[in-house]
């Protein structure tokens, strides 16, 4: 099987980068940057579900709340667990930037699936009146 020179960069950006201390073990992370970035993270993926879950709570009706709203919060939740897990990861190998940068695109990728398949269910939830996320 011939490997190419891209796809060997690209693995490349998996491999370890932490430096070794003075008996020559990894000095492995994440550290006090990485760990502080997590909890950002999480506390804005905590407050971002809750503001959806409660507009969409007080905004679509109980006979509206279908299937389609369930699935699309199991998906977000999950999508928001591998975001916190490869983050880690990536921290753990002493690579955030590689991480952040990885995870920035594939979250417009994300979105933008998202966005396809879940139109009615954005559009929904952004005109509704009372929308959390609306100038009033």
């Amino acid at each position: 099987m011939p490997s190419s020179k891209s796809s060997k960069s690209i693995i490349s950006w998996f491999k370890d980068g932490c430096d070794f201390n003075s008996k020559g073990k990894a000095v492995r992370g994440p550290g006090f940057f990485c760990w502080t970035y997590l909890v950002i993270m999480m506390i804005g993926i905590i407050i971002s579900t809750s503001l959806m879950l409660y507009s969409a709570y007080t905004e679509i009706r109980q006979d509206d709340f279908n299937i389609k709203f369930i699935i699309y919060s199991i998906i977000n939740i999950l999508w928001a667990i591998a975001v916190m897990y490869f983050m880690y990861r990536m921290c753990y190998i002493c690579r955030p930037w590689t991480g952040f940068g990885i995870l920035i695109i594939a979250g417009i990728v994300y979105t933008m699936v998202q966005k396809i398949l879940f139109k009615d269910l954005y559009d929904q939830l952004l005109n509704s009146d009372n929308n959390t996320f609306k100038k009033k």
